[in-house]
Order: C-alpha cells, then sequence, then structure tokens
C-alpha cells in the first residue's frame, strides 16, 4: 500500500512537471541574432489568421504592435505580435506588411529618420554607410530595410531621402576607403538590381577558371579559398551594390551553397551601359558564355534585356517563368532578324517627354513580367480561377499613380477595380475616354458599343486600357485586356497579364508588340489579336 501511494506521488509529481514545462513553452521567446522587428503599413487593425490559407481568424495586430517577422512569402508573412499575457504567432497578409519582398540594396551616404508607417512615428534612423535594401514605395514614402543592433528592421523614408543618399548615382562615392563601383541605378547594373533575391541566373563571364570571392561588400578583403568554378558554377544573384560595383552571390559548394560577394564585372560584360529592351520573335538560342560552346536555353515571342556585348555576342536578362530570370548571351546577328527594338530610351510617348505616372507604368510593367496571377487576383477580389487580364492592367495603373503620390482611394476613382473588358470599356464610354474603332454588342453582359474613331484620328498613349479581340468574333465584343508601356510612332508595346498557354492560375504577364494597320492595330506573331478601342484615364494632364 505504501509502494503504491509513492508510486502515485511521484506521478503526480512528474505531471507537474511535465506541465510546467509546456507552461514554459508558452511564454514569449527571446529573439534570435537575425531579428526582424517591423509595424504594419497602416496604423488601423490588422486580421491575424492561424494557417497559411489566411482562413481562420485568429486575432488582431493593432497599428500600434511592433512585430517580429519570422517568415515573408509574396502571399503571407508569419508574425508574432504582442497580447495582453506576452505574445502570438500568426499569419496576416504580406501586402499588409510589405510594399515588396525583394529589392536592391545599396548603401546609405546619410543619416535618415525612419518611421512605422509611411509619414508617421519615429523608428529610428539608419546610419551613413549602413547597406539598405530598397523595397516598394507608398505615396511620398519608400519602404526599407536596414541593420539595426540584433538585426534589421523594415521602416518608412522619405522617397525624396531614398533618392538623393541612398539610391542616387550621385551619392556613390564613399569615405573611408576605395569605391571600386559607383554604377547608377540606369546602368546594366541598376538594372540588375532591380530584380531583387535569387530572381536571376547565369554564369561568369570567364569560361575558365576562378573567380575569388570578397569577404565585404566594399570588396576590400578578398579570399584566398573561397572561389566559383567558371566553366561549372551557375549563381544567383541575391543583391547588388551600386555604390561599390561588388554582386552577392550564391554559389554551389560541398554540401550546399554558400553566399560571397564578387566584382559585378565578373558576371556582366558591360554593368556601366545602358539598357534597352528588345522583342525577339524567332527563336533564338542562349549560352551561358559569350560562345556557343555551352546552351543555356532560348527565346521566342518575348521581350528581353539587352544589358551589354563581348565580340560577337549580346548579354541579355530573359525571363523563364515563375517571375525567375536568366542572364546569359546570344548572337548579335540574331538581334538584327526577327526582333525589334521596343524602347531605345524607355519610354516613348507621342508628346515631349513621359510624365511620372507613364514612367511608373512601364517600370512597374517590366518588373512584373512571368508573374503569375495571384497577386492581381486577389487586389480585384477574384479567385485564382478567375480571369486576370483587366486586373492585372488596372492593378499596374493604381500601384502607378499611388508612386506618384496619389492615395489609394483617389487612384481607384480614377482607374477602377475592372475585372471584365466589356465592362471597362462600357464605363470609360459613358464618361467620354473611350476611343471605339467598331461596333459591337456582348449579349451575355448587356453592353453595347458604337464605333467613334478611326486608326488615324487617336493616337495611344503609354498608361492606355485598350481593349483585344483574340478569338476573331469581334462583332460580339473584346475578350482581353492590356495596358500601353511605350508608343513609337506606329508600333506600341503593351503588358498583358493571363497570356500564354495554361490556366487562369498559372498564365502570367508577357509583353506584346502591335502594329497599325486598316482598320485596326494588329500583332504580327499571333494574326487573330486586334485592338478594338483604347479607354484613357483622366490621369494628371491627360
Amino acid at each position: 500500500m505504501i509502494m503504491k501511494k509513492k508510486s502515485q506521488i511521484m506521478m503526480a509529481i512528474t505531471g507537474m512537471l511535465l506541465a510546467g514545462s509546456v507552461f514554459c513553452l508558452n511564454h514569449p521567446a527571446k529573439a534570435s541574432a537575425a531579428t526582424i522587428r517591423s509595424y504594419t503599413i497602416g496604423s488601423g487593425n490588422t486580421t491575424v489568421y492561424s494557417n497559411t490559407g489566411l482562413s481562420k481568424r485568429y486575432g488582431t495586430i493593432y497599428g500600434s504592435d511592433e512585430l517580429r517577422v519570422l517568415r515573408v512569402t509574396d502571399r503571407y508573412c508569419k508574425v508574432t505580435y504582442p497580447v495582453s499575457r506576452g505574445t502570438k504567432t500568426g499569419y496576416i497578409q504580406t501586402r499588409a506588411l510589405l510594399t515588396k519582398t525583394t529589392g536592391g540594396s545599396y548603401r546609405s551616404r546619410a543619416k535618415i529618420i525612419a518611421y512605422k508607417h509611411p509619414g508617421g512615428g519615429s523608428y529610428g534612423y539608419i546610419s551613413g554607410g549602413d547597406t539598405v535594401k530598397v523595397l516598394g514605395t507608398y505615396g511620398n514614402y519608400t519602404q526599407v530595410k536596414y541593420p539595426v543592433s540584433g538585426g534589421y528592421k523594415y521602416a518608412f523614408i522619405a522617397t525624396s531621402s531614398c533618392n538623393s543618399y541612398i539610391t542616387s548615382s550621385q551619392s556613390s562615392s564613399s569615405s573611408g576607403g576605395s569605391v571600386s563601383g559607383g554604377y547608377s541605378s540606369g546602368s546594366a547594373a541598376g538594372k540588375l538590381a532591380s530584380y531583387g533575391s535569387k530572381q536571376v541566373r547565369c554564369y561568369t563571364l570567364s569560361a575558365q577558371g576562378k573567380v575569388y570571392a570578397y569577404k565585404d561588400v566594399a570588396l576590400r578583403n578578398r579570399t584566398t579559398g573561397s572561389y566559383i568554378s567558371c566553366a561549372s558554377d551557375e549563381v544567383y544573384v541575391q543583391s547588388v551594390n551600386l555604390s561599390y560595383g561588388s554582386v552577392c552571390l550564391s554559389y554551389p559548394v560541398s554540401g550546399g551553397r554558400k553566399s560571397m560577394y564578387f566584382k559585378i564585372s565578373d558576371i556582366m560584360a558591360s554593368p556601366s551601359s545602358g539598357v534597352s529592351n528588345y522583342w525577339i520573335s524567332k527563336r533564338a538560342y542562349t549560352y551561358k558564355w559569350a560562345s556557343s560552346s555551352a546552351r543555356y536555353g532560348y527565346v521566342e515571342n518575348e521581350n528581353v534585356t539587352v544589358v551589354g556585348s563581348s565580340g560577337a555576342y549580346t548579354q541579355i536578362i530573359y525571363s523563364i517563368g515563375g517571375g525567375k530570370y536568366k542572364m546569359g548571351f546570344i548572337k548579335t546577328g540574331e538581334m538584327s532578324t526577327g526582333s525589334s527594338n521596343i524602347n531605345s530610351d524607355p519610354v516613348i510617348t507621342v508628346n515631349g517627354d513621359c510624365s511620372a505616372i507613364q514612367r511608373n507604368i512601364y517600370n512597374l510593367a517590366m518588373a512584373s513580367l512571368g508573374n503569375r496571377g495571384a497577386a492581381y487576383q486577389r487586389w480585384a477580389g477574384l479567385s485564382y480561377n478567375d480571369p486576370y487580364c483587366v486586373a492585372y492592367a488596372t492593378y499596374i495603373a493604381n500601384q502607378a499613380m499611388i508612386q506618384a503620390g496619389y492615395s489609394a482611394s483617389q487612384a481607384v476613382s480614377i482607374v477602377p477595380k475592372h475585372v471584365s473588358t466589356t465592362k471597362m470599356a462600357q464605363w470609360y464610354s459613358e464618361r467620354g475616354r473611350y476611343h471605339s474603332y467598331v461596333a459591337w454588342y456582348k449579349s451575355s453582359r448587356g453592353v453595347h458599343m458604337t464605333k467613334n474613331t478611326t486608326i488615324s484620328s487617336y493616337t495611344p498613349q503609354v498608361g492606355d486600357l485598350v481593349a483585344i479581340d483574340n478569338d476573331g468574333a469581334i462583332a460580339s465584343g473584346p475578350d482581353h485586356t492590356g495596358i500601353v508601356i511605350s508608343v513609337n510612332n506606329d508600333r506600341i508595346v503593351l503588358a498583358e497579364g493571363n497570356t500564354g498557354s495554361g490556366t487562369n492560375a498559372t498564365r502570367t504577364v508577357k509583353t506584346h508588340t502591335y502594329y497599325k494597320g486598316r482598320p485596326y492595330w494588329y500583332r504580327l506573331d499571333y494574326s487573330k489579336a486586334k485592338i478594338v478601342g483604347f479607354a484613357t484615364p483622366a490621369y494628371a494632364g491627360n
């Protein structure tokens, strides 16, 4: 009996100890050495979910709550946030926390005040010399990730300060050491920086030997034991520092991959040159190096970015789908046949210089090439199975206006979140801002359109929303939408969402070139595609 009681007592004690250990697991965890702290973009409340699908409500984050960011994806972020008895961990929409998930890295040239939200709440400061990752813009503010003691912070700084002291090529010199770079944001190196972490893969310029790494971003301390094997190692571009002319590359090592710094000139033929964009209609093979010794893929019926040249080869960056890119070479001779220069100056408009909104439209569209539709479908309230071409075009227009200083409500009043091409055309027609080349009737939506212009009486503008007929049944109304990103006399380029083969969930964003004909604008590579009308939003000055 005594032994039985002792056994019961020991079991009870053991149970209490186990219970105590479980209780300890619920205490707030200490921040790791790489802690990222942040506030939500808005100062209002943000819904927290218990699952990555963001379907099970779990709690609320207030605008005054500082968060610890544990994981970032394009759709959700895992965060720890304060509650009355410690902290909780859950999931929030990425767009509630970040303007962009990727960006280029730059070296700050001055002390800059940081804010919790766009324009509100001091959140420390960026020191001169800090390496800062520049994300997206929100009104007159730019979101950045910058180093602090024990980790990093996501915060906002005035865009004017960002332009003057971080991204500007005129602030690329360094005190306290030599600078080996000094590339402008408009250079080929600047273009490479715009793609973000691990979005571009490539090989070194040299096809033989080794390229040795540096321990620091300023390229002051070269290693002797860390190197890329040129003949075999494919590298991923993680970040680019224009000030120092350095690039952080992920390269293969025994047991995995390693990231270290290298010279931009190790991977780019002409890092200081300007960039141009070409439409390649005929298949052209790409190569790892400036020779035909090793194929790397091919391009066909797509836009490529030209970043340099080496001998008889041209170095390009091209999409491989899923928001990923390769940087390789094609034979320069193949650039002169079956291709056309989309924009020698990036955006060509008819009446003088383009506006800030138009330039934003071009930059946003080019950065979105290869994307699938999830972000645009969510923004417009669609499911992943819904067509998103109209949502994409209106999203780009809205973001361009917000970057130019418009509020979100102002932007959406000028370009509403349309999800139907025919309804979009009707909305602008009712406001006298739709130029229709043909009369049509869409019986399923009850929308009727009359002809009110001819091919010679309206000149398209960058930012126009375009109604396209893709099935050859013009009289029954348009069935696709794009947005004009370049105008060059009798040729225009559209960015179009939901294009290519696959489903509404897997089709991507691409550019297509249209030529002026009679009576429609048309594509050379797809005879059925014809522009039947242009909607001209009331942008400033438009």
